[in-house]
């Protein structure tokens, strides 16, 4: 047999046309429950309440601190974004060394921007030292915090912490364009809540008195390393 062989009418929706195949029925719908039907069953055991049983919690993200306006353009500015990459990329090679060693001086045996600014910073006597290994030290890279405190949840990176049994240190990768001492005074004013944050954080996860932790500021592009208040 074939389409159409037999015609056969078929109306509906107010036309008429010549039916050429047919494969179930239209009355298919019926076999399914209405609403009504399915109204019949017993209600779920189980019933969940409206409503928190805890308060929520605010959100805090030190790294997220300054409170200055940005104008809209510069969100779309290639050049913010370039910059926003070139310090993860900074911050990539300095994941990558623990302490100055002979290893890292074969790490940073690259021809790259970023890995010439790190080796610009290890190669400062001041900076150089607080990546002198130690042996009674456990450092944290790029570490991942979460914690409560004053009923905000405070969320966040350690770029990298040094801990001794007694004491700790706290050092804060920066690649800001400052060029001088007075570039220097405003982005330490401005990055000294976030740094603040991280005191308080690293002593609710430690233990260690808040006076026992100190925070660094390396500000890569000069090479400098700024002790906050």
């Amino acid at each position: 047999e074939s389409l159409g062989n037999a015609e056969e009418e078929w109306t509906g929706g107010g036309a008429t046309a010549v039916k050429a195949f047919e494969s179930g029925a239209w009355t298919w719908i019926e076999a399914f429950e209405s609403d009504a039907a399915a109204a019949q069953y017993d209600q779920p055991r189980v019933q969940v309440e409206e409503g928190r049983g805890f308060p929520k919690l605010e959100r805090r993200k030190p790294s997220e601190h300054e409170r200055a306006l940005i104008q809209g353009s510069r969100l779309f500015d290639p050049q913010a974004k370039e910059a926003a990459q070139f310090g993860d990329a900074v911050h990539a090679v300095f994941e990558q060394i623990e302490w100055h060693t002979d290893e890292t001086k074969e790490l940073l045996d690259v021809d790259t921007e970023a890995v010439a600014m790190v080796r610009a910073c290890l190669e400062e006597p001041e900076i150089q030292k607080h990546f002198t290994a130690n042996s009674e030290a456990v450092v944290w890279r790029e570490r991942r915090f979460g914690v409560v405190l004053d009923g905000e949840f405070c969320s966040g990176v350690f770029d990298r912490v040094v801990l001794w049994p007694d004491r700790a240190e706290i050092v804060d990768f920066k690649t800001d364009m400052v060029r001088d001492a007075v570039d220097v005074e405003a982005a330490v004013a401005r990055h000294q809540s976030q740094l603040d944050w991280y005191r308080r954080v690293l002593a609710h996860m430690t233990g260690l008195p808040f006076e026992y932790i100190t925070c660094h500021l390396l500000f890569a592009r000069l090479p400098r390393l700024v002790t906050m208040p």
